[in-house]
């Protein structure tokens, strides 16, 4: 019973005595956030350890704490959800740890010429695992679709009909770093998978479109190629920061949305980033 007379049924003794991992809430659908030069609208998941002697978590304190570092037009950066996940161990006292992670699609206008381009083809992802006593565990991550064609179809056919007939393939690349202090921001990869392969256009002329396509066939790539790719950049970017990823692990995903065959065709490279710092990148021509 609190000191009001109201009934604290979070308090009350549980009937199983079993520590909770984690509760807290999903989906909370955020305010429209910056992300460098881009616009993003956010879905957060906020949520805290209950331990085995309390009933349940108390949910409001978790939405005061969102909203009181969550603003509208604020800056949405790994900082951030530091500085939540803190929160939510002070507003909880009873918690040993608290999660905060994020996703969301970015929008930015493309400017290639005498109309703008509007464009949501980006994703970031992030998230940071805080716990009394100093141990930490954070990721930070983005997504982006691009376009690429077969290598396999387009050598055979050259080598059978002297022309270099292959397919179209729309990919979806995901990438994230994690260790115990990632120093990378999730706009940060976004970008740097927005170099490895060509991504949709909104507008183009006949002539425009041709250049386009013409570029995109004379690049072909395996979705193999794609994830080593990403995963040699994404290595390089944090080499070239002077981060120590001792500790630090590197996922990269892609998938190829098939236009011949019913399937989708995934690759997926899992690495420690120690394991990769050297790879140098070589184009093929």
């Amino acid at each position: 019973m609190a000191r009001d007379g109201i009934p604290d049924v979070h308090s009350e003794k549980p009937s199983f005595e079993l520590d909770v991992d984690n509760v807290g809430l999903r989906g909370l659908r955020g305010p429209v956030m910056k992300t460098g030069e881009y616009m993003v609208i956010p879905v957060f998941k906020v949520s805290v350890s209950l331990p085995a002697s309390l009933r349940g978590a108390h949910l409001s304190r978790l939405y005061k704490a969102y909203t009181g570092v969550v603003k509208p037009g604020a800056e949405l950066t790994m900082d951030l959800l530091r500085q939540l996940a803190i929160r939510l161990l002070e507003v909880n006292e009873y918690a040993v740890k608290a999660m905060v992670s994020v996703k969301g699609r970015l929008y930015h206008a493309v400017d290639r010429g005498d109309v703008p381009e509007y464009s949501s083809n980006g994703f970031i992802y992030a998230g940071v695992r805080y716990e009394r006593g100093g141990n930490v565990s954070e990721y930070s991550g983005g997504g982006i679709y691009g376009l690429t064609t077969c290598p396999c179809a387009g050598a055979v056919s050259r080598h059978i009909y002297g022309e270099p007939y292959t397919h179209m393939q729309k990919v979806r690349v995901d990438a994230y770093i994690k260790s115990s202090k990632t120093l990378i921001e999730p706009i940060e990869v976004f970008e740097k998978l927005n170099t490895v392969v060509y991504t949709p256009r909104n507008y183009l002329k006949r002539i425009e479109e041709a250049e386009f396509v013409k570029m995109i066939y004379e690049k072909p790539l395996f979705t193999e190629d794609i994830a080593r790719l990403a995963a040699v950049k994404l290595a390089e970017l944090v080499a070239n920061r002077g981060i120590n990823g001792s500790d630090g692990i590197l996922y990269v995903s892609v998938r190829s949305y098939e236009t011949i065959h019913e399937y989708i065709v995934e690759s997926i490279v899992r690495t420690r980033l120690t394991d990769i710092t050297g790879f140098k990148i070589i184009n093929k021509t």
